[in-house]
């Protein structure tokens, strides 16, 4: 009789850690399955954002190259008084055509809502920038502080949406040079 007990006592502690163990693999997988999704929304996100990032260079740099060439040539001792005249009146023109075509932007690519809004946010205020920037080249002296802090605001909101989503932080003013 104690053999049979013992016996029987074997076979269920044996099932009951065989249960035990189905139970966890099926938690693990289903964990797996989890950081699986996961990673792969990751992945989509960075993708998205690099392609925003694109759209955005794209649309804007041809303005940005023009506001550069302005206050290199300010700065050139070299340059004339005429080409300076020339490359400010470019500048302004490119600001006030970057700021119209920033007003109506939209983000084309599907991002976490979140991650929309903050980009969006970004954009809003390079469009700031650019504001700023048509408002100083409009004035007689130019002074461009208020508008390189706004500049400087802007890849702040960059660099931290891209930390967010484990991605190397893009110099915005080289993307778009």
């Amino acid at each position: 009789m104690k053999r049979l007990l013992l016996a029987l006592g074997l076979i269920v502690a044996l099932v009951i850690t065989g249960c035990s163990q189905d139970e966890e693999s099926t938690e693990d997988t289903k964990d797996n399955a989890k950081d699986t999704e996961q990673t792969a929304d990751a992945k989509e996100t960075q993708v998205a954002l690099l392609d925003v990032q694109l759209n955005l260079t794209k649309a804007v740099s041809s303005y940005q190259q023009k506001i550069n060439t302005y206050l290199s040539t300010s700065q050139d001792e070299e340059a004339t008084e005429e080409a300076i005249q020339t490359a400010k009146e470019e500048a302004k023109t490119a600001a006030t055509e970057a700021n119209d075509l920033l007003s109506n932007y939209e983000i084309e690519v599907e991002l976490p809502e979140e991650t929309k809004e903050q980009y969006q946010a970004a954009i809003s205020t390079l469009n700031s920038y650019y504001e700023q920037a048509a408002t100083a080249l409009d004035a007689e002296e130019v002074d461009f502080s208020e508008a390189t802090a706004t500049w400087d605001k802007f890849q702040e909101q960059i660099a931290e949406i891209y930390e967010a989503a484990d991605l190397m932080v893009p110099d915005m003013a080289g993307a778009l040079s």
